[in-house]
């Protein structure tokens, strides 16, 4: 959660230099990618390129992040009341 926040202390560097370096890694990191590209957004420094690449990578992310198998099973004795287990591969 931290770093959903940290484009919030680089917003002067945002509104100063939009194409340093840091804000584009900010602007691409799929966790600091969506307020950082909403302040460049908001800016108008972020060109219809750069939105469509960060909403398809956060798009992917989301889907894949959604779509990830996770295989539950019920273990535990008879006598015992069963738990359910969530494993990831």
């Amino acid at each position: 959660m931290i770093v959903i926040f940290i484009p919030f202390y680089i917003v002067s560097l945002i509104v100063s230099d939009p194409h340093a370096l840091i804000v584009r890694i900010f602007t691409y990191f799929p966790y600091s990618a969506p307020v950082t590209a909403m302040l460049r957004n908001s800016f108008g420094s972020l060109s219809p390129t750069e939105s469509a690449v960060v909403i398809a990578e956060l798009f992917i992310l989301g889907s894949s992040l959604c779509a990830w198998p996770c295989v539950c099973s019920a273990t535990g004795p008879s006598h015992t009341p069963r738990s359910s287990r969530c494993e990831m591969p």
